[in-house]
This record gives C-alpha cells, sequence and structure tokens, in this order.
C-alpha cells in the first residue's frame, strides 16, 4: 500500500468515527451514503473500530422493507477523562464520557489549606477514586481539575486566588503523583467550557456563574476569551455598591458581596429552603424582599455587562436552576430602565447546563482536545 492509500484509508476511519459523534445509532448502509464510501470499505473500517472499542453494536433500525438493518453506537467509555473538582471544604470527583456526560460522582469533605498535609490527603482521595475503575491507560485521556482560581493558559498552575489557598498546587507534581496527565482549570472557565460543548452554535455571549462566590467568563466566536492576564470577565469584583460590605478580595461593595449565594443566604439558611419559602410566600415577605433587593443589586452589574459588550448574559451555577422566567423578566426590565439605549428583551438566558457544570467541564478539555485532534485528522 502506498503513502496516498494509507492516508486515505486513515482519513476514512475518521471520518467514520466520527460521524458516530453527531449520530447516536448508525447502519452501514446509512453510513456509506452520508459519507459516499463503498459498503466494503464502511464494513471494514467498522470491524475495526469494534475491535479497537471505539464503536459496538446498537439496535436493529427500521426498515422500509426487507431486513432491518443492525445499528451501530459510540462506545462512550472508550476514552474517558476523570474530573475534579476543588471546593473551599470539599473534593468532587466523576467521569466524564466522549459526549460530555458525568458518572460516578464521588464527594469528599476535605477543608483546604496550603499545607503538605492538605496535599497528601487530596493526593490520596484522587487515587482512591481512581482506583474503583479498570480503564487502561490508553482509555483515560487526563484528569481535570477544576478549581476556584484563575490559572495560566497552559493549566499547569494557579495564578491568582483570594479563595483557595493552593500556591503550591503543579499540574506536573500531580502528573507524576496519578500517573495520569493533569490540567489545572478555572471553574467558571470550567462552566461555560461545558455550555458551549451543549450549545454549538453560542457564538458570543458573557457566561455568570452563580455559586458561594460569582464568576464571569467571555465568551468569543464560540471560544473563552481570557483577555491579556487572564481576567476577562471577572465581573465578580466591580464596585456596586455603598454599604461597605467587605470582599475577600480585599476591597469593599464588589459584586460579590451582594450576589453570590453567600451573599443571599443568611447563615446556616439552604438554597432549596430559602426559595421554597420564596414561591409559596405573599410579595410581602421578608424573603420576597430579599430577593428583590438581590435582584437590583445583579441588574446593576449584568447592565454594566450589557451595555460595555452588548451581547446575551448566560446565568450558570448553583442558583439557576432556581430562577425562573419571571425573575429573567424583572431582570430585564431592571436593565432596560437604566439604558439609555433602546434594548429588546431575550438577552438574558438560563444556562443548558444547570447541575455540576464545572466538574463536567474541568474533564471537558481532555475530550475536547480529543475530539479537535480527530478533527485535524481529516
Amino acid at each position: 500500500m502506498n503513502d496516498d492509500s494509507k492516508i486515505i484509508k486513515q482519513k476514512n476511519y475518521q471520518k467514520i468515527y466520527r460521524l458516530f459523534f453527531e449520530n447516536n445509532l448508525l447502519s452501514k448502509p446509512q453510513i456509506a451514503e452520508k459519507l459516499n464510501l463503498s459498503l466494503p470499505t464502511v464494513t471494514s473500517n467498522i470491524t475495526t473500530l469494534i475491535k479497537e472499542g471505539l464503536i459496538t453494536k446498537g439496535e436493529n433500525l427500521n426498515s422500509e422493507g426487507g431486513r432491518p438493518a443492525l445499528g451501530y453506537t459510540l462506545n462512550l467509555k472508550a476514552k474517558i477523562a476523570f474530573a475534579v473538582e476543588i471546593k473551599f471544604n470539599q473534593v468532587r470527583c466523576a467521569i466524564v464520557d466522549l459526549m460530555g456526560n458525568m458518572s460516578d460522582l464521588a464527594e469528599y469533605a476535605l477543608p483546604c489549606n496550603d499545607s503538605h498535609n492538605y496535599l497528601k490527603n487530596f493526593c490520596q482521595i484522587v487515587k482512591s477514586y481512581l482506583a474503583n475503575f479498570s480503564y487502561t491507560k490508553e482509555s483515560v485521556l487526563g484528569i481535570g481539575i477544576s478549581v476556584q482560581a484563575l490559572v495560566n493558559g497552559e493549566g499547569t498552575r494557579m495564578i491568582y486566588s483570594m479563595i483557595l489557598p493552593l500556591i503550591s498546587l503543579h499540574a506536573e507534581d500531580l502528573t507524576r503523583e496519578f500517573g495520569y496527565k493533569v490540567r489545572l482549570c478555572h471553574d467558571v472557565e470550567c462552566a461555560a467550557l461545558r455550555e458551549l460543548w451543549a450549545n454549538s452554535e453560542l457564538q458570543d455571549a458573557f457566561y455568570l456563574s452563580i455559586g458561594e462566590h460569582l464568576g464571569g467568563a467571555l465568551i468569543y466566536r464560540h471560544s473563552i476569551e481570557h483577555g491579556k492576564k487572564g481576567f476577562a470577565g471577572a465581573i465578580e469584583h466591580i464596585e456596586i455598591g455603598n454599604e461597605g460590605r467587605q470582599c475577600y478580595c480585599g476591597r469593599k461593595d464588589c459584586l460579590e458581596t451582594y450576589c453570590s449565594i453567600s451573599a443571599l443566604l443568611s447563615p446556616r439558611e439552604k438554597i432549596k429552603e430559602f426559595f421554597n419559602i420564596l414561591r409559596c410566600s405573599n410579595e410581602l415577605s421578608e424573603e420576597h424582599t430579599r430577593w428583590h433587593n438581590y435582584l437590583n443589586y445583579l441588574a446593576k452589574g449584568l447592565y454594566i455587562v450589557y451595555l460595555t459588550l452588548e451581547r446575551d448574559i448566560i446565568l450558570g451555577g448553583d442558583l439557576a436552576p432556581y430562577i425562573n422566567e419571571n425573575d429573567i423578566n424583572i431582570l430585564e426590565d431592571l436593565i432596560i430602565k437604566r439604558s439609555s439605549f433602546p434594548l429588546e428583551r431575550g438577552f438574558i438566558k438560563k444556562a443548558t447546563v444547570l447541575n455540576n457544570a464545572a466538574l463536567i467541564g474541568a474533564g471537558m478539555f481532555f475530550i475536547k482536545d480529543a475530539r479537535n485532534e480527530m478533527q485535524s485528522l481529516l
């Protein structure tokens, strides 16, 4: 076989494999038709893909006449990424498959501090989690670790964090410790990446994650824009009030101190309990007053974003599942009233992925790279 024939054979293999990422179930005739390939070529590649464990036999497909065609489907766990999320008092681990689905979630209590003992316990937790599974080295793309911190472009170290005291956390050390490639990633960027994966049409937007803390990500041309030093999107530290509220960054009256979940809830109050009472109580209740004030402050921050960028705003994070259409209408009304320019409704949206977006997104870096590599071979 000459070099040209080898290249054609490799491209056919990649095209067929890639087609399974776009279709849940395919028969050989369907593949041949979609890619304009001969049936023997398709059959040969299907045999190879099954042998390599990349696809598997699925259900029979309905036929307009004659014998039903056997369907084939992607083996989602042929390649996986481990995802880890470091929070201030907790470590969460999961598996992310080739379609960005999460499974096997595990949570561990571990207060964070920058000590040798913390890193030792953290590594022990992750290694114990990894030991639960029997994936081959070739199957594991890597371990993505979501952190509440800005991370350098290579994902090797944290460059700024006032939340996690982990200046000694380095991806190279963890790669040696775990035996897999490790990448650190900003938790908000992880969540925005998962949103981009779920919405292929999303081009320009601003993603705001509202959780225990706030965080923003700037989306430009279906990618995340970091800015010159990696601070792009950090709306949480815009000064918004005048009550002298102390922010963890050392300054006062940052949006973080008015619009994080920590700012909304009273001590020991649970978010689910708050919204259960809010949705069932009258408009004169203390919860309604608190929520009204919260939306006013959030609208101030989002007005700055919209006036500066003039692009859709996506609300994600732990608060997003509790936000309803009426809340979004109120936010848009408040922003429209502030605006010097005529604005059309519909510029604020809830995230497509409402749960575990940052955790899933940590693994998505490796899934995305694997898909991009496959794309580049075509």
